[in-house]
């Protein structure tokens, strides 16, 4: 069994889990700066920041949380259904990421359900997140759970080497 709980990012058992995503990252970007946030960057930037953990052992095997988009840089929205309204408030998916010996159970999808929980009773309308156009797992995940693709947004203009998609609010639930 699992449990989620909400916890700071800037700690040794998540530590362990960055370096992990930064390796795996590396391994699929070579010769590209695509590591994530670090914990002292979420912890500026009013991160909801949530890790599963292992309840037999109480091991941290996946972390993820998401941020508040700043005024302005909020993603086009594609045309998702008529009569959608743009959310007024943006969370963007921050260092999701899964133990390698534990994909393929659930975990992903269980804690982005949390987080989009989370953040829907937050009040935030939509939910974004940019990832490696070479990572085909997390895109898949993603597309399964209703996000579409976007346009780029806020800092990643430009970024030819990313997948961005989007959520909004009407199929948060």
């Amino acid at each position: 069994m699992f449990v989620i709980q909400p916890e700071t990012p800037n700690q040794p058992a998540v530590a362990t889990l960055f370096a992990q995503a930064d390796a795996r990252t590396a391994a699929l970007y070579p010769g590209q700066d695509r590591a994530g946030l670090s914990a002292a960057q979420l912890m500026a930037e009013d991160t909801r920041f949530f890790v599963i953990r292992r309840q037999d052992d109480n091991l941290a095997v996946a972390c993820g949380g998401y941020v508040p988009l700043a005024a302005g840089a909020a993603p086009a929205l594609p045309d998702l259904s008529a009569g959608q309204g743009a959310p007024a408030a943006w969370g963007e998916i921050k260092r999701l990421f899964v133990d390698g010996t534990l994909r393929r159970q659930g975990l992903a999808r269980m804690l982005m359900r949390h987080i989009e929980q989370h953040a829907l009773a937050q009040g935030f309308g939509g939910i974004c997140l940019e990832t490696g156009i070479q990572s085909d797992a997390a895109i898949g995940l993603y597309a399964s759970l209703g996000y579409v693709r976007a346009a780029p947004f806020g800092p990643y203009q430009g970024d030819v080497n990313s997948v961005f998609m989007v959520k909004i609010s009407a199929f948060l639930r």
